[in-house]
């Protein structure tokens, strides 16, 4: 809430955990301090589970009806109708749960739902859009092999309080297939 005091900050979103199905962590995705819509063109750095977007913004009433990559288009959307960027939160206060079969977990499928999100909802040619999928597709490959190696890389007493609270939400009624009820804490 306290990144939204800096008058250009549209949204807003914390670092994020990565977990598979059983709840063991593969990686840590650390949030960006800055992203502006060049950035956003070219990746989608704002996970929605994370995220807060400040109140009133012009096009902030709803997401684009797609059947994936609709938060995509929307962070695209609140940046170019309207004046700032989106704020990283160093925290990982939220966590992401890999599930095989998701509609995200194809990889095919997500380069072609980002190739139409971005000729549909971001206003891109096809040529432009091919290209930014390509370059989408490499980055997505090292944000994979960076969140393990952050992870990898956290001194361990980091590690081990990030392990404890992952452990705590889960055995609280927690599912890792479901959102954890009590929040990861810094």
């Amino acid at each position: 809430v306290r990144s939204f005091d800096e008058d250009d900050v549209i949204v807003s979103y914390t670092s994020t955990v990565v977990l598979n199905s059983e709840g063991s962590i593969l990686g840590l995705i650390k949030a960006r301090p800055k992203a502006h819509l060049k950035d956003m063109m070219v990746a989608n750095r704002v996970p929605l589970s994370g995220a807060m977007v400040r109140k009133g913004l012009n096009g902030a009433e709803r997401m684009p009806e797609l059947r994936s990559r609709q938060d995509y288009a929307y962070w695209i959307a609140l940046l170019k109708n309207n004046r700032g960027h989106v704020a990283g939160i160093p925290d990982a206060l939220v966590g992401y749960v890999k599930t095989p079969g998701s509609v995200s977990s194809n990889a095919w499928r997500n380069v072609a739902d980002t190739f139409r999100m971005y000729v549909s909802e971001a206003g891109m040619r096809p040529p432009q859009a091919a290209a930014a999928v390509a370059m989408l597709s490499c980055l997505k490959v090292r944000k994979e092999a960076w969140a393990r190696l952050s992870w990898a890389c956290l001194p361990e007493g980091e590690r081990r309080r990030l392990r404890a609270d992952v452990e705590a939400c889960l055995n609280d009624g927690g599912d890792a297939k479901e959102s954890c009820r009590p929040a990861m804490q810094p």
